[in-house]
Protein backbone atom coordinates (compact mmCIF):
# COMPACT_ATOMS: atom_id res chain seq x y z
CA UNK A 1 0.00 0.00 0.00
CA UNK A 2 2.84 2.35 0.86
CA UNK A 3 4.55 1.78 -2.50
CA UNK A 4 1.31 2.05 -4.45
CA UNK A 5 0.55 5.36 -2.78
CA UNK A 6 4.04 6.70 -3.56
CA UNK A 7 3.95 5.51 -7.17
CA UNK A 8 0.62 7.27 -7.73
CA UNK A 9 2.24 10.56 -6.68
CA UNK A 10 5.33 10.27 -8.90
CA UNK A 11 5.24 12.62 -11.85
CA UNK A 12 6.34 10.66 -14.93
CA UNK A 13 7.10 12.82 -17.95
CA UNK A 14 5.38 12.01 -21.22
CA UNK A 15 7.60 10.33 -23.82
CA UNK A 16 7.51 13.50 -25.95
CA UNK A 17 9.11 15.40 -23.04
CA UNK A 18 11.73 12.67 -22.71
CA UNK A 19 12.59 13.08 -26.39
CA UNK A 20 13.57 16.70 -25.71
CA UNK A 21 15.11 16.09 -22.27
CA UNK A 22 17.51 13.43 -23.59
CA UNK A 23 18.83 15.96 -26.10
CA UNK A 24 19.62 18.42 -23.34
CA UNK A 25 21.36 16.04 -20.94
CA UNK A 26 24.04 14.71 -23.28
CA UNK A 27 27.30 16.23 -22.04
CA UNK A 28 28.69 18.85 -24.44
CA UNK A 29 31.91 16.94 -25.11
CA UNK A 30 29.96 13.74 -25.86
CA UNK A 31 27.54 15.68 -28.05
CA UNK A 32 30.41 17.05 -30.15
CA UNK A 33 32.06 13.65 -30.54
CA UNK A 34 28.74 12.06 -31.55
CA UNK A 35 27.66 15.03 -33.69
CA UNK A 36 24.40 14.94 -31.75
CA UNK A 37 22.61 18.09 -32.82
CA UNK A 38 18.90 17.48 -32.92
CA UNK A 39 16.22 18.65 -35.33
CA UNK A 40 14.25 21.65 -34.11
CA UNK A 41 10.44 21.82 -34.10
CA UNK A 42 10.23 23.59 -37.47
CA UNK A 43 12.49 20.98 -39.08
CA UNK A 44 10.48 18.13 -37.56
CA UNK A 45 7.23 19.62 -38.81
CA UNK A 46 8.60 20.35 -42.29
CA UNK A 47 10.14 16.91 -42.79
CA UNK A 48 7.10 15.00 -41.55
CA UNK A 49 4.73 17.10 -43.68
CA UNK A 50 6.94 16.56 -46.75
CA UNK A 51 6.92 12.77 -46.20
CA UNK A 52 3.15 12.80 -45.73
CA UNK A 53 2.63 14.59 -49.06
CA UNK A 54 5.15 12.34 -50.80
CA UNK A 55 3.46 9.23 -49.41
CA UNK A 56 -0.09 10.25 -50.39
CA UNK A 57 1.03 11.37 -53.86
CA UNK A 58 3.21 8.35 -54.66
CA UNK A 59 2.77 5.39 -52.33
CA UNK A 60 -0.63 5.44 -50.69
CA UNK A 61 -1.50 2.06 -52.18
CA UNK A 62 0.89 0.20 -49.85
CA UNK A 63 2.30 0.04 -46.37
CA UNK A 64 5.77 1.54 -46.28
CA UNK A 65 9.01 0.81 -44.48
CA UNK A 66 10.59 3.91 -42.95
CA UNK A 67 14.16 4.29 -41.70
CA UNK A 68 16.15 6.91 -39.84
CA UNK A 69 19.82 5.94 -39.77
CA UNK A 70 20.60 8.83 -37.40
CA UNK A 71 17.59 8.36 -35.13
CA UNK A 72 18.39 10.53 -32.14
CA UNK A 73 15.37 10.48 -29.85
CA UNK A 74 13.07 9.77 -32.84
CA UNK A 75 11.24 13.10 -32.86
CA UNK A 76 11.19 13.30 -36.66
CA UNK A 77 10.10 9.74 -37.27
CA UNK A 78 7.40 9.74 -34.56
CA UNK A 79 5.90 12.95 -35.98
CA UNK A 80 5.91 11.29 -39.40
CA UNK A 81 4.19 8.20 -38.00
CA UNK A 82 1.59 10.49 -36.46
CA UNK A 83 0.95 12.24 -39.80
CA UNK A 84 0.89 9.05 -41.93
CA UNK A 85 -0.96 6.93 -39.42
CA UNK A 86 0.73 3.77 -38.18
CA UNK A 87 -1.69 1.67 -40.23
CA UNK A 88 0.12 2.87 -43.37
CA UNK A 89 3.50 1.74 -42.08
CA UNK A 90 4.86 -1.80 -42.28
CA UNK A 91 8.14 -1.40 -40.37
CA UNK A 92 10.42 1.22 -38.83
CA UNK A 93 14.21 1.00 -38.66
CA UNK A 94 16.47 3.29 -36.70
CA UNK A 95 20.13 3.43 -35.73
CA UNK A 96 21.43 5.55 -32.87
CA UNK A 97 24.87 5.72 -31.33
CA UNK A 98 23.96 7.28 -27.97
CA UNK A 99 22.41 4.59 -25.76
CA UNK A 100 19.88 6.80 -23.93
CA UNK A 101 18.67 8.41 -27.16
CA UNK A 102 18.26 4.93 -28.70
CA UNK A 103 16.14 3.81 -25.73
CA UNK A 104 13.97 6.93 -25.79
CA UNK A 105 13.69 6.69 -29.58
CA UNK A 106 12.55 3.08 -29.43
CA UNK A 107 10.05 3.89 -26.68
CA UNK A 108 8.70 6.83 -28.69
CA UNK A 109 8.23 4.74 -31.82
CA UNK A 110 6.59 1.99 -29.79
CA UNK A 111 4.10 4.51 -28.40
CA UNK A 112 3.48 6.14 -31.80
CA UNK A 113 2.74 2.77 -33.41
CA UNK A 114 0.84 1.40 -30.41
CA UNK A 115 3.12 -1.65 -30.68
CA UNK A 116 1.28 -2.79 -33.81
CA UNK A 117 4.15 -2.73 -36.30
CA UNK A 118 7.63 -4.16 -36.50
CA UNK A 119 10.31 -1.88 -35.01
CA UNK A 120 14.06 -2.36 -35.12
CA UNK A 121 16.24 0.18 -33.33
CA UNK A 122 19.93 -0.63 -33.37
CA UNK A 123 22.29 0.92 -30.83
CA UNK A 124 25.55 1.55 -32.61
CA UNK A 125 27.53 3.72 -34.97
CA UNK A 126 25.50 4.09 -38.16
CA UNK A 127 28.51 3.87 -40.45
CA UNK A 128 29.75 0.64 -38.88
CA UNK A 129 26.27 -0.90 -38.65
CA UNK A 130 25.38 -0.26 -42.29
CA UNK A 131 28.79 -1.28 -43.59
CA UNK A 132 28.53 -4.47 -41.52
CA UNK A 133 25.20 -5.20 -43.21
CA UNK A 134 26.76 -4.35 -46.59
CA UNK A 135 29.75 -6.63 -45.99
CA UNK A 136 27.49 -9.52 -45.03
CA UNK A 137 25.42 -9.09 -48.20
CA UNK A 138 22.28 -8.47 -46.17
CA UNK A 139 21.26 -5.07 -47.56
CA UNK A 140 18.23 -6.68 -49.20
CA UNK A 141 16.99 -7.56 -45.70
CA UNK A 142 16.91 -3.84 -44.92
CA UNK A 143 15.23 -2.36 -47.96
CA UNK A 144 13.17 0.72 -47.16
CA UNK A 145 10.71 2.95 -48.96
CA UNK A 146 11.45 6.21 -47.14
CA UNK A 147 14.64 7.36 -45.44
CA UNK A 148 13.93 10.26 -43.15
CA UNK A 149 16.90 11.71 -41.31
CA UNK A 150 18.84 14.69 -40.15
CA UNK A 151 22.41 13.46 -40.58
CA UNK A 152 25.16 14.52 -38.19
CA UNK A 153 26.67 17.92 -38.76
CA UNK A 154 30.02 18.39 -37.10
CA UNK A 155 33.42 19.66 -38.02
CA UNK A 156 35.72 17.03 -39.45
CA UNK A 157 38.35 18.23 -36.97
CA UNK A 158 36.07 17.26 -34.04
CA UNK A 159 36.40 13.59 -35.01
CA UNK A 160 39.47 11.67 -33.91
CA UNK A 161 41.96 10.59 -36.60
CA UNK A 162 41.23 6.89 -36.33
CA UNK A 163 37.49 7.44 -36.83
CA UNK A 164 38.11 9.80 -39.78
CA UNK A 165 40.32 7.18 -41.44
CA UNK A 166 37.66 4.53 -40.79
CA UNK A 167 34.99 6.72 -42.41
CA UNK A 168 37.14 7.38 -45.48
CA UNK A 169 37.77 3.64 -45.78
CA UNK A 170 34.01 2.98 -45.62
CA UNK A 171 33.31 5.55 -48.33
CA UNK A 172 35.96 3.96 -50.56
CA UNK A 173 34.50 0.51 -49.94
CA UNK A 174 31.09 1.81 -51.01
CA UNK A 175 32.67 3.16 -54.24
CA UNK A 176 32.11 6.86 -53.49
CA UNK A 177 35.76 7.88 -53.16
CA UNK A 178 35.75 9.77 -56.47
CA UNK A 179 33.38 12.27 -54.86
CA UNK A 180 35.81 13.09 -52.06
CA UNK A 181 37.33 16.22 -53.51
CA UNK A 182 38.47 17.93 -50.30
CA UNK A 183 40.94 16.87 -47.66
CA UNK A 184 38.46 17.78 -44.92
CA UNK A 185 35.57 15.51 -45.77
CA UNK A 186 32.20 16.54 -44.43
CA UNK A 187 30.40 14.15 -42.10
CA UNK A 188 27.00 15.12 -43.53
CA UNK A 189 28.20 14.37 -47.08
CA UNK A 190 29.57 11.00 -45.98
CA UNK A 191 26.19 10.36 -44.37
CA UNK A 192 24.45 11.00 -47.68
CA UNK A 193 26.80 8.55 -49.42
CA UNK A 194 25.94 5.98 -46.76
CA UNK A 195 22.20 6.52 -47.12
Amino acid sequence: EFLSEKIDKISIPQIEECQVIVQKIIPQKTRKSLASYFTNDIGVEFMSEFVKKYYYNNMSDKKVIIADPFLGSARTITKTIEKLGFKNIKKVYGIEKYYLSALVGYSSILKATKGKIDIEVIHGDTFNVIVGIFRNNKLSNYSVDIILTNPPFTRWSNLDNQYRNELISIVKELNYSEYLTRKDASLQILSMFLI
